[in-house]
């Protein structure tokens, strides 16, 4: 039974912008469009609109779920299965007869990687291991089921070696040039492995995702100013414990909450693109990004919190200086904005 997971809000914290009006015009918005659709939503406005709070009982989050295991079979479907899970206060260490969270953990390679596939395989040509973002799925996943990740620091060593010379990161292996939007994603992964502010690493990807952000303060990736990036923006800040609406991230014409909250429609949804209209990907994006920003901290770190509670245990914490933190924008394995 799914039931509802209500977060309050951080104590004595205060956001910086007053997101919570359009976190809750957003939320609306999904649960009135699953209801003039009739099915389900994709998997991730479920995880976002759990990330905002909200109750999942009566939703068809349970229909998602089962239809995402009928069809998994990369790691990164198991990986959203099991946020969509944890999500609708599902166990995802027993569902349906299956411990979907020791599937992820034993598709870790021996020199750290999470295979792009759930049995070891690879994405390649010929077999071999091309899929940056089903590493950081997988150490996300995780992490937000409370879970072990079986060689943490051989997971680190990994990630940290694919980051480009100017700091940035791509979700394709082979590919040079860095994108605003798997740097973001690499950021929350790198704050789930206890790497904060201070680390070389974030300090080099914080530092390209400055040089590429707009007067407005905020993103274009895929050729497009998007409300997406800068949620990927914002979620990887917020990972590493800086804030995206802070002076080190604004710029003149804004910073990445309020250039995100330009897309938002009268409606509560967001455009993907402006003047294109209502976009559910946009929508489901931007509201994960307002859930962090009003909470104070990741969804990831939320659903931690949540697995923890579910199994009356502290929820996993990594180390003493550990941070309490799609592809954005996208299915994880493909590079197409418009099928995430």
């Amino acid at each position: 039974m799914a039931v509802s997971i209500f977060y309050p809000a951080v104590a004595g914290a205060t956001p910086p912008v007053d997101v919570r009006p359009a976190m809750d015009r957003t939320v609306s918005n999904l649960l009135a469009r699953e209801k003039a659709q009739e099915g389900p939503l994709s998997p991730w406005s479920y995880v976002a609109l759990a990330a905002a709070g909200q109750n999942l009982e009566g939703t068809r989050v349970g229909q998602s779920c089962e239809q995402q295991l009928n069809t998994a079979r990369a790691t990164a479907d198991y990986c959203l299965l099991v946020l969509t899970l944890i999500s609708a206060g599902e166990n995802p260490s027993g569902y349906r007869g299956q411990n979907l969270v020791r599937k992820i953990q034993a598709a870790q390679l021996g020199n750290g990687k999470f295979a792009d596939n759930i049995d070891g395989s690879g994405e390649g040509e010929n077999g071999e291991q091309v899929l940056i973002n089903a590493h950081i799925w997988a150490i996300l996943a995780l992490y937000a089921a409370g879970a072990e990740i079986p060689d943490r620091v051989k997971a680190a060593q990994w990630l940290i070696g694919q980051q480009h010379a100017d700091g940035g990161f791509n979700w394709y292996i082979a590919e040079k040039t860095p994108d605003v939007d798997s740097t973001g994603m690499a950021l929350m992964a790198l704050g789930a492995l206890g790497e904060r502010a201070d680390s070389p690493a974030v300090q080099k990807a914080v530092a390209y995702l400055k040089s590429v952000q707009e007067y407005n303060g905020g993103f274009t990736s895929w050729g497009y100013a998007n409300p997406e990036s800068c949620n990927m923006v914002i979620e990887g800040l917020t990972a590493v414990g800086i804030d995206p609406a802070g002076a080190d991230m604004s710029k003149p014409g804004g910073n990445p909450v309020t250039a995100m909250l330009s897309f938002q429609l009268p409606d509560g949804s967001f455009e993907h693109i402006a003047g294109t209209g209502s976009n559910e990907m946009a929508t489901q994006q931007a509201l994960m990004a307002l859930s962090d920003i009003y909470y104070g901290k990741t969804l990831y770190v939320r659903l931690s919190e949540r697995s923890g509670a579910a199994a009356g245990k502290t929820s996993f914490r990594l180390s003493e200086t550990a941070a309490l933190f799609c592809l954005p924008f996208m299915w994880p394995n493909f590079p197409v904005k418009t099928i995430f």
